[in-house]
């Protein structure tokens, strides 16, 4: 099994060479070090006279630095992956606390994190798993060195604290006749999340000064990391992410673009009376028109790259601008209507009453136009006006017929619709299908964060928002099922 090593120090290296040592299938493993450590230092020298005095199988060694823009611990995951390393081993130093844990945390494959003070022969060591019984692949790597394995300490609950659980480890290794120092503590933490309380404990028995040996695993390939890595391949055989300028200068016009000023209350206000025209004319050209200049897209997109990185300023900014936007529209079709019934009889056209009756085909409006948008702004010869035209049919009309619907005093519900609520579900409706297949678009285009894209705020708020989606989606199928 191909497996990296971090190598800190002449200490690090020696505890490596050991762990491939034991190795029965030496001749089929690759030793994969990666040295952090300039190739000219002492340690550099030190690592590649050593490695090939007593390193009996393939090896490999990588001299690893940061640079602009590339941190040490995405430097050290990028060589791992490329490496095609199965298993990454680093070993606890006094002071690297933080340092160790955004390594450990961020790994993508499975991951050991060791503190070893006392030499270990082969087969010389009584492992005490803790929390419960270690992986399939966690166990057989220290079966190999011929480590013996105990009853796990189990967890009652999660109120269960690091005091507690050093009393059991006391009692369980004061019942072997091994040195207290050959009492390997092995907590497997499998893909649990950084946040949880498991965590926190296990990682307070690599400060425990009165453990001489204790291992940390942690699984960092779950389910949901296999399939957005998964995804993120096939999109960017799709189309490749965007450069890093690229992504700055989006982020910059969404951002500006989402900020409220007269300019997108003035076009807003614009384009409903437009589309309030060609509602009672029963003209589609005309309201094809005014959807071309309706600036929804912008803000709604801005929405959807804040869940992207979890930026809350960002997407309160853009909350707050289409709800004014939608607002000012609303209130200018009343004007246009209250206009309207001065000259002529209030008549609700066809236009108005095909906005009436959502159904779960208006779903794909919304949910199409977002991914088509976000994707046409990330891309630059590709053009953005139609796909932002696209929003703006889910929106616009729907807005307009509420406000003159509201003006025409028209509230009898009939088998064409229900007015004002229909048309303002599925506006309500098509805004979340929005914000949540651009949101998806701009992950997979790479105008993500790592350090907040899994922020509990950012799940929190895609979960409600689909659970809206969901509610409106009941609403709209109440007709069909009681039919």
């Amino acid at each position: 099994m191909k497996f990296s090593c971090l190598i800190r120090s002449s200490l690090c290296l020696a505890r490596a060479l050991q762990l491939q040592s034991c190795d029965d299938a030496v001749d089929q493993s690759k030793l994969h070090l990666l040295v952090l450590s300039p190739r000219e230092s002492s340690l550099g020298q030190l690592v590649r006279n050593q490695v090939e005095r007593e390193c009996p199988g393939d090896y490999e060694i990588v001299y690893l630095q940061a640079s602009e823009g590339v941190s040490i611990e995405q430097a050290i995951h990028h060589s791992v992956r490329k490496n095609g390393s199965r298993l990454l081993c680093f070993y606890h130093q006094q002071g690297d606390q933080a340092f160790e844990q955004s390594v450990f945390s961020g790994s993508k494959v499975l991951t050991l994190w060791i503190k070893q003070e006392a030499e270990i022969h082969d087969g010389g060591a009584s492992l005490i798993p803790v929390m419960r019984s270690p992986s399939s692949t966690v166990k057989s790597f220290f079966e190999i060195r011929g480590w013996t394995f105990r009853d796990p300490v189990t967890w009652p609950d999660d109120d269960f604290s690091s005091q507690q659980l050093s009393v059991k480890i006391d009692e369980i290794a004061a019942q072997s006749d091994s040195p207290v120092s050959h009492q390997v503590v092995l907590s497997d933490l499998g893909a649990l999340d950084a946040r949880h309380s498991h965590y926190e404990i296990s990682r307070s028995l690599i400060l425990d000064q009165t453990r001489h040996f204790v291992v940390i695993a942690r699984d960092g390939t779950s389910y949901a990391e296999v399939l957005s890595t998964a995804i993120q391949k096939a999109a960017n055989r799709v189309a490749p992410s965007m450069e890093r300028q690229e992504r700055i200068d989006l982020a910059n016009d969404l951002q500006m673009g989402s900020e409220l000023n007269l300019e997108f209350i003035g076009l807003m206000a614009a384009a409903s009376m437009l589309a309030s025209f060609g509602l009672l004319q029963n003209s589609a050209s005309v309201i094809i028109g005014a959807m071309l200049i309706a600036p929804l897209m912008t803000p709604i997109l801005g929405a959807g790259m804040a869940l992207t990185q979890g930026n809350r300023p960002l997407f309160r900014s853009s909350l707050f601008t289409i709800v004014l936007g939608f607002l000012s529209a609303l209130i200018s079709s009343m004007i246009f209507g209250l206009l309207f019934t001065v000259f002529r009889e209030p008549v609700i056209t066809d236009e108005m009453w095909a906005r009436c009756a959502p159904s779960p085909l208006d779903l794909c409006v919304g949910l199409v136009g977002g991914i088509a948008a976000s994707y046409s702004r990330t891309r630059r010869h590709l053009s953005s006006a139609l796909a932002g035209a696209a929003i703006a049919a889910a929106l616009v009309p729907p807005i307009a017929t509420a406000g003159l619907q509201i003006v025409f005093m028209e509230w009898s519900v009939s088998l064409r619709g229900t007015p004002v609520l229909g048309p303002l579900l599925l506006v309500s409706v098509n805004v979340l299908t929005i914000m949540i297949g651009s949101s998806f678009v701009l992950w997979i285009r790479g105008m993500r964060q790592e350090a907040t894209s899994n922020h509990p705020w950012v799940l929190r708020s895609l979960a409600s928002l689909a659970l809206l989606v969901i509610m409106i989606l009941i609403w709209m199928l109440q007709p069909v099922v009681f039919a």
